[in-house]
């Protein structure tokens, strides 16, 4: 006899749930397929990172700009046996030469490459957008360049202020707001060139917010724990454990990049209606597209 009011009234919590704002962002998430794609996204960094930062350390050394492996013991907040345990993943070998410097910076080039060309894709499905033909390929070369530049002024950055005289809580805050900013500028411009200009630099800001304050946040947490975990799982599995910590690491910071585009062009559909602006009648390459099909078709 109360079958049918349990029925009625889970099929209205249902239908509630679907029409609701989080309702349909879960389920557009879903049909995006994000959790399959930050997947493959951080693949695609641990791919890149791996003979990036081999090859950026070399680089560094030679040039006399500062340490890949101090970078990061920095960011992670890394000392002891941690940070000793961190600094033979990048220990320079007696058999190095400029030849394989050269090969391991290419193949780090070449992943670089394939790395930006799998979040341009992303980007395109979650902004609704047609996929890039090979005209657009120069934009992956460019994102690349900028990508290693970027990170040589980042160790140089880190080389000026290794001295500095800060600890605990304030050199936590600082690291930590310090690369959010950093985040924050670099995936607003990362979105609006791998885009291809076709979305507006303030529909990509909710983003490039979005993502600077998961990366602060991240990086708060792995400082907080990736010292004894790093420590814990080199003292079980040697480097292969240190690896294991900055790969988990790599796969967080995939999802905080996707989920912050995808919210951040709901903030922005959200604000052009604040507006008055009218999303039906608006151009997905010129303004934020309406959730519809994944695979946008090119205008004919």
């Amino acid at each position: 006899m109360h079958t049918e009011p349990v029925s009625a009234r889970t099929d209205e919590l249902i239908r509630r749930w679907e029409t609701s704002r989080i309702g349909r962002l879960y389920n557009e998430s879903v049909e995006l397929e994000l959790g399959v794609h930050s997947l493959a996204l951080a693949a695609q960094h641990v791919l890149c990172a791996a003979p990036f930062l081999v090859a950026m350390s070399a680089l560094a050394r030679e040039w006399h700009v500062g340490d890949v492996a101090f970078l990061l013991s920095d960011t992670m907040g890394l000392h002891g046996d941690a940070e000793n345990e961190l600094m033979r993943l990048f220990r320079p070998s007696k058999h190095d030469t400029i030849g394989s410097f050269v090969v391991g910076f290419l193949i780090a080039f070449a992943f670089a490459t394939g790395l930006s060309a799998t979040m341009q894709r992303t980007f395109e499905r979650i902004w609704r957008l047609p996929h890039a033909d090979w005209r657009s390929a120069w934009r992956h070369l460019v994102w690349a360049v900028m990508t290693s530049a970027l990170f040589a002024f980042g160790l140089w950055i880190n080389k000026a202020t290794h001295r500095w005289e800060i600890s605990g809580a304030s050199e936590v805050a600082v690291e930590s707001t310090g690369t959010g900013l950093a985040a924050f500028a670099y995936f607003w411009w990362t979105q609006r060139i791998l885009l291809r200009g076709k979305v507006r630099r303030r529909q990509l800001l909710p983003g490039a917010v979005l993502i600077g304050l998961g990366t602060t946040v991240l990086l708060v947490a792995v400082q907080i724990v990736a010292p004894e975990q790093i420590t814990e799982e080199v003292a079980d599995y040697g480097l292969v454990g240190a690896a294991f910590i900055l790969s988990a690491i790599l796969v967080a910071f995939s999802t905080i990049v996707l989920w912050g585009v995808f919210l951040g062009r709901e903030v922005s559909r959200w604000a052009t209606v604040r507006r008055g602006g009218d999303l039906t009648t608006v151009q997905p390459a010129v303004e934020v597209g309406e959730p519809g099909p994944v695979e946008a078709t090119r205008p004919a």
